[in-house]
């Protein structure tokens, strides 16, 4: 009798440890990979601005000596982008910050390119709280601004359609320059990249990113979950 209760005591103790080990390594690998993931998401969002910052700069720079009050709004905007930009990238936002944040984009290139840069906002309040992660909005609506409106000799309109579902889809379009305009400015990749591998971090699957032409207008369409946290682990 005590051999079998031995017996059965050193079965469950091993069982025990096996069972404790195993879970020890779940977390430990969840841990390192919530500590690539971010890494990954801090180094794609450090390559989102190239010339925005050096554009604004210019523009502050210009207004200081004939509209005071008009750079020091474009400085706030300013300082907005960039402290989004420096906070955990890990973290999903509400739809509606990142539509603040992208108001404030559209603000500082407004000086710069005045009459020439047009918005057109189309947006669903039910959509507004949807969870996603910061600056994804922002840094289309910056590639529709170099790429489309400012080589166009008249400038354009910039269409934003957020809709939600069963899922949030938002499109953005932007006109592209006619020939006559000059050459175009060559296509940026490596923001959409960015951006595609931060929503598969975030969402795996759930997530779309898709761009396109359609005869002179240039449309990207975003897809999301409208859930408000991310798929961890569905890819």
């Amino acid at each position: 009798h005590d051999l079998f209760l031995l017996r059965n005591l050193a079965i469950s103790v091993i069982i025990s440890g096996v069972t404790l080990r195993y879970m020890y390594m779940q977390r430990l690998l969840q841990r390192q990979l919530e500590a690539k993931n971010e890494a990954r998401i801090q180094a794609l969002q450090a390559r989102i601005h190239p010339h925005f910052l050096f554009n604004s700069m210019n523009t502050i720079a210009a207004l200081l000596h004939i509209d005071a009050d008009a750079a020091e709004k474009a400085v706030i905007s300013l300082s907005a982008m960039y402290r989004a930009a420096l906070e955990s990238g890990a973290e999903l936002v509400p739809l509606a910050t990142e539509i603040e944040l992208t108001r404030h984009y559209l603000s500082v290139e407004g000086l710069r390119l005045n009459a020439r840069l047009r918005v057109d906002w189309q947006i669903d309040p039910q959509a507004l709280q949807t969870k996603i992660p910061s600056l994804i909005i922002q840094p289309l609506v910056e590639n529709a601004v170099y790429h489309g409106i400012e080589p166009c000799v008249g400038g354009g309109e910039i269409r934003i359609s957020i809709e939600q579902k069963d899922t949030v889809k938002i499109i953005i379009s932007n006109p592209l320059p006619a020939d006559e305009d000059g050459p175009r400015q060559p296509g940026n990749q490596v923001a959409l990249k960015n951006i595609r591998d931060r929503l598969a971090i975030a969402f795996g699957r759930r997530a779309s990113l898709k761009s396109f032409q359609q005869g002179d207008i240039y449309r990207v369409e975003l897809e999301l979950p409208v859930s408000e946290e991310p798929a961890e682990g569905k890819q």
